[in-house]
């Protein structure tokens, strides 16, 4: 209650103040590689809280995408969605779908390396330190693994292979069996863990109701008129 003076005598007045804070939230983010237009020379892009750049949380927690380049033979990961559509729609790869869904955080960081054109992942300080040692440039945290051990990420790795198809990564069960059972690749056991499996994602064209139709992502695009 305030008391404002008037010429004839003071009146009271009731003063009623509304408070609206904002906030800035700053925080220093490691410098992390994401594949410029290329499709290999990494482009330095800052990200908030020390993950690569990711698409948008699901239910299930941040999808990974997989693609695949024909020329080397290479499987490569990212959530990055930028990533994922540079490296498709400009250079070639091919989109295989979701590998897999990652925790947005945990207290296990997987690490991303690069050499050659090939990448690496890692959930190990020891084997990211040996391979800096030996001329692979870390990227940064690509993203993380689930602590609970919910889905187990195989790894593989095929010995006398090309640097860029040493190693793979999946949570499918039938294709780890395939490629150690038939194709000799050797299994190197859980490279990290998942909150659940993905799913393959075909692009293209498919013929619906006798149309030609065009998925981008499994969704539905356009008709082909």
């Amino acid at each position: 209650m305030y008391k404002i003076p008037f010429a004839h005598g003071a009146v009271r007045v009731s003063i009623v103040a509304a408070f609206c804070a904002a906030f800035l939230v700053c925080c220093m983010a490691p410098t992390v590689a994401v594949a410029d237009e290329s499709g290999t020379k990494p482009l330095q892009t800052t990200v908030a809280n020390k993950t690569a750049q990711v698409a948008s949380t699901t239910s299930t927690g941040v999808p990974m995408y997989r693609l695949y380049n024909e020329k080397t033979q290479e499987h490569f990961y990212t959530g990055s969605a930028k990533e994922k559509r540079i490296l498709v729609q400009k250079r070639g790869w091919k989109f295989e779908g979701i590998a897999w869904y990652a925790p947005k955080t945990s207290n296990t960081p997987v690490y991303r390396l690069y050499k050659d054109g090939a990448h690496h992942y890692t959930t190990s300080e020891s084997e990211l330190e040996s391979l800096k040692k030996k001329g692979w440039t870390s990227e940064g945290i690509g993203w993380y693994s689930d602590d609970n051990e919910t889905v187990p990420v195989f790894r593989m790795a095929k010995p006398g292979a090309a640097l860029v198809r040493a190693h793979h990564y999946t949570t499918d069960t039938k294709e780890r069996d395939t490629l150690i059972g038939k194709k000799g690749w050797k299994s190197e056991g859980e490279g990290w863990y998942a909150l659940a499996a993905g799913k393959s994602i075909k692009d293209g064209w498919k013929k619906v109701s006798g149309k030609w139709t065009y998925f981008y992502e499994g969704v539905q695009a356009k008709p082909n008129t």
